[in-house]
């Protein structure tokens, strides 16, 4: 495969793309020099950039004429408090809050190296369509493309594409959950606390009712279902009564509507809270987001080439780090989390004495609620999506840890998100050539998607 040549040839340029948004760490719609490298990088290669007109730090690259129009979709925001050194043991970074604990520099330079590996197949072999890149921001505050599915940006897509840095090479089908994101303000009359407290309204006691609610609506929830919380604002100090509180909330299910109903119960909890304190009530939808889609014509056609395709080799270097790093964890980290990911009896065995997965693990978790969101589920709910994984951590790496910070700034994540950029551009290449595909993946999404129709979780 030329392209696969290609991408063995190139790869040190991509991985000093993802090295340098390591380094900048940016958090989510803070990711202005991240975004920059990336559009300078493919404006180079001859893609047009177009930038969003609503969502900050988000752009399209574009490469060809004609349909299909095949979308890769990549990510740069770090998050906060996961500033660490490349050691196998925790070691923040000097005067560096921020840090990419969750692999996302691996995910954009990915996914971008795969859009010009297939846009250099196009100029070789001469067929026809577009390739899309969509550097997409703020997938940790879930909100990234949830503004650009609203902005119309993914209208004219055939087929979308993604992957993310994990700890095994597969396609995890599990579901994730739809969540909404919200802020609930109190605001009440200040007075003293010992001397006047008959004049005061407490917007703290607002927001303790709410939170006692909300812990007996718990028993009156779909298992799959959870609320988190935390209070924000809460006062100043002990002897003046709170006149301004607030508290922060997740509402999280397997299903959009179920998310709906439960926020809504929130909502009149909150209602009531207010009543009862006699205090005001502000409601702040931050953001919501639907959950993922699985697309079964993609997934196979996914399996397929990852079943093919040789992967990057770890070195004893590497093998050595992820020794190490795992002598860090917290006792029974790395058992439970290979029994919590649902593999089959084969992998899990092969696996389970090993730090690195160096094998592809056939597609897991169907049928299982994972408990995360992402904002990639708006989009899979606009467009047939897919998405894939590689192992760029040692096995039983906690999501959103320093030890993925540390695994993403070296060659065991390098050698994932090399992985990754063949995967995908081979299969970009593949529903190019052949549309049957891209229609088969259409049909089954209408058949999902016909008796709910997407609608933006974040108004008109």
């Amino acid at each position: 495969m030329s392209v696969i040549k290609f991408i063995n040839e190139n790869k040190k340029e991509y991985i000093k793309i993802s090295d340098k948004i390591w380094q900048y760490a940016e958090l989510s719609q803070k990711e202005v020099r991240s975004a920059r490298l990336q559009m300078d990088a493919l404006s180079a290669k001859g893609f047009n950039i177009k930038k969003s007109r609503d969502c900050q730090n988000a752009f399209i690259a574009e490469y060809g004429n004609g349909r299909p129009v095949i979308g890769l979709l990549g990510e740069y925001d770090a998050l906060p408090g996961l500033s660490q050194e490349k050691k196998p043991f925790k070691k923040p970074i000097k005067g560096k809050e921020s840090g990419h604990g969750c692999g996302h520099n691996l995910l954009g330079a990915g996914a971008m190296f795969a859009a010009v590996s297939v846009k250099e197949a196009m100029e070789e072999e001469g067929f026809s369509g577009k390739i899309r890149y969509y550097g997409c921001p703020a997938e940790e505050d879930i909100t990234g493309k949830i503004i650009m599915v609203k902005e119309g940006l993914f209208n004219d897509v055939d087929i979308c594409l993604t992957w993310h840095p994990d700890c095994y090479n597969s396609i995890n089908l599990g579901g994730t959950q739809a969540m909404n994101s919200f802020k609930l303000i109190f605001k009440g009359i200040a007075s003293h606390a010992a001397g006047d407290p008959f004049n005061g309204r407490s917007a703290l006691d607002a927001v303790e009712l709410t939170d006692i609610g909300s812990n007996y609506l718990r028993e009156h929830i779909i298992k799959d279902a959870s609320l988190h919380y935390v209070i924000t604002k809460g006062g100043i100090m002990p002897n003046i009564v709170p006149d301004l509180a607030e508290v922060w909330y997740f509402v999280r299910a397997p299903k959009r509507e179920a998310v709906e109903e439960i926020y809504e119960r929130v909502l009149n909890i909150a209602r009531g809270a207010a009543l009862m304190t006699d205090t005001s009530l502000e409601i702040n939808l931050i953001t919501g987001c639907y959950n993922f889609l699985n697309n079964d014509v993609l997934n196979k056609m996914l399996w397929n080439i990852m079943e093919k395709i040789e992967l990057e080799k770890f070195t004893i270097k590497d093998k050595d780090f992820a020794k190490e790093m795992t002598g860090h964890f917290n006792k029974g980290q790395r058992e439970e989390a290979l029994y919590l990911s649902h593999l089959d009896n084969e992998s899990y065995k092969y696996l389970e004495n090993k730090y690195l997965c160096d094998i592809m693990v056939p597609p897991y978790g169907s049928g299982v609620n994972y408990p995360g969101s992402t904002d990639l589920g708006d989009v899979s709910w606009v467009v047939p999506t897919a998405k894939f994984i590689t192992a760029c951590f040692p096995l039983g790496v906690s999501p959103h840890s320093w030890q993925v910070t540390a695994s993403s700034g070296m060659h065991i994540g390098y050698s994932g998100m090399v992985s990754a950029a063949k995967i995908l551009a081979v299969s970009c290449i593949r529903l190019f050539k052949d549309r049957n595909i891209i229609n088969s993946a259409k049909d089954e999404f209408k058949q999902k998607t016909k008796k709910k129709k997407y609608k933006s979780p974040i108004g008109s």
